[in-house]
């Protein structure tokens, strides 16, 4: 005869807890960010591209002040508005210095960018994108 041994309810709840665990770490480590093939290569050959001839694209700053939440973006010479992202750094790069400081509606520009996808802003209008190198024409 077998003698049963009665286990206390506290045994089973850590047993699961530890399963909890142990799934949920898992479930955590195997996620990786969704990455789109085609986004990504068309960003790695505008990147490329971009390298290859710095600040080769025309543009002009034009003052969207008009629509909720904008303010001075750049319109490319096909027509495409880019809403240029300042990044959050304590000492800005030269081009966002530019944007800051410098620019004026109608301003002519060669500017070379990298587009950012994901980014929520007030400003619905345009393309966000970070601008890589800024010159005035």
């Amino acid at each position: 005869m077998s003698v049963r041994v009665k286990r206390p309810i506290e045994f089973y709840f850590n047993l699961i807890l530890i399963f909890c665990f142990i799934l949920f770490s898992i479930l955590l480590l195997s996620c990786q960010p969704e990455l789109n093939s085609s986004n990504t290569a068309k960003q790695g050959k505008l990147q490329d591209a971009q390298e290859e001839q710095p600040c080769s694209n025309n543009a002009a700053f034009k003052d969207f002040t008009g629509l909720d939440g904008c303010g001075l973006m750049l319109v490319l010479e096909n027509g495409e508005v880019l809403n240029p992202v300042i990044s959050d750094n304590k000492i800005p790069s030269t081009s966002d210095a530019f944007i800051l400081n410098e620019a004026k509606d109608g301003m002519k520009v060669k500017i070379s960018y990298t587009l950012i996808e994901g980014i929520m802003d007030v400003c619905m209008n345009g393309k966000h994108a970070k601008i890589e190198c800024i010159t005035e024409v």
